[in-house]
């Protein structure tokens, strides 16, 4: 179809999931205890729901992690979260206003799209590192967009850094 963009190929042991307009890209990171990043706006989590289910085991899903509290990344949270009973894991600045309920947490009201309430099970640092069993994602702080935004980086588990994880076989 010209004009749209194809979805970029993911990595093995990664499900990569475009976003419906205007929600946020997920990222269904597969292993022993699976990571949900990102849940993508409550409007598009029927979405995010067929995505675990894709699980063998969709309530093994190990840990949904929020980059940060906008709604159109953590608006699915809490009905991920009471569906399948994984914890949510939020940058702790983030976490602290999640978890309040401030008037001001998630930004919604700047962004005009409603978000649930939901509850940060884990509040993430610097440098943190999760753990598939097959992938490590480790925390990255970059704070701008929101103060917690944390995107993630991956490599193998049992890898000490990137550049050892090239040719490195599980």
């Amino acid at each position: 179809m010209a004009g749209r963009r194809a979805t970029p190929a993911a990595p093995p042991g990664f499900v990569f999931r475009r976003r419906a307009h205007p929600s946020a890209n997920s990222i269904l990171v597969g292993g022993r205890w699976p990571i949900l990043v990102d849940t993508g706006f409550v409007t598009a989590v029927a979405d995010r729901i067929q995505l675990v289910e894709t699980l063998r085991f969709p309530h093994d899903l190990g840990l949904g992690v929020l980059t940060h509290f906008h709604s159109d990344h953590a608006g699915g949270a809490g009905v991920l979260r009471e569906r399948f009973g994984v914890p949510i894991a939020l940058h702790g600045i983030e976490a602290v206003s999640v978890n309040s309920r401030r008037p001001d947490a998630c930004d919604a009201r700047w962004l005009h799209h409603p978000i649930d309430p939901f509850c940060v099970d884990m509040a993430l640092e610097d440098g943190e590192v999760l753990t598939t069993g097959a992938t490590d994602l480790s925390v990255v702080h970059v704070p701008g967009q929101t103060p917690g935004t944390s995107p993630c980086s991956a490599r193998p588990t049992g890898c000490s850094s990137p550049a050892t994880c090239r040719g490195c076989r599980r």
